[in-house]
């Protein structure tokens, strides 16, 4: 389910900056930038749907913390950026590991790759494939989360997205 046109309560756009839309809404911060939550999301986010280890989040977010004061803080930030989010459920916390739930949340990142998952491996995509393909290059907008290109954890997902898009555009001009 990472159709754009379902009525997601939940989007994400990271593809040419970054936008958090609730009930088609985009959220505006006034005052003081969650910044540590905010980059909680995006990570999970940039691990795409699945599980992403605590000490991965702690050694990005909190690489001077040390023990209980590192899953201190790691338990404030996600307490809050549930609160930020309005859905205590949106982030599972279980076994270590943390995720954003798909079910519940559109991300034009994941969407735009499963898009292209989709399509025949050949390289060439066919007649019937070409609109599935121009919808998934209106997805992308630009780099993944550019606010964030000095950040070590956005590099893998920002490069893999550009390889996919610059790929699905060779497939697009060999129509």
């Amino acid at each position: 389910r990472l159709d754009p046109d379902w009525e997601w309560e939940v989007r994400l756009r990271t593809l040419g900056g970054f936008e958090i839309t609730k009930e088609g809404v985009p959220m505006v911060f006034s005052g003081k930038l969650p910044k540590k939550a905010l980059a909680l999301l995006k990570m999970l986010v940039g691990n795409g749907p699945g599980d992403l280890p605590e000490q991965q989040i702690l050694d990005a977010l909190w690489p001077d913390e040390e023990g209980d004061a590192g899953d201190r803080a790691l338990s404030v930030t996600l307490l809050r950026l549930r609160r930020l989010l309005g859905d205590n459920d949106l982030i599972r916390h279980q076994g270590g590991k943390l995720s954003l739930d798909g079910q519940r949340c559109w991300v034009d990142a994941w969407a735009f790759e499963h898009m292209l998952s989709a399509l025949p491996g050949s390289g060439k995509a066919t007649e019937g494939d070409s609109t599935y393909l121009e919808k998934a290059l209106a997805l992308y907008r630009g780099t993944f989360l550019p606010e964030d290109s000095e950040e070590s954890w956005s590099v893998a997902s920002r490069e893999r997205l550009r390889a996919k898009f610059v790929h699905a555009l060779v497939a697009q001009g060999r129509n």
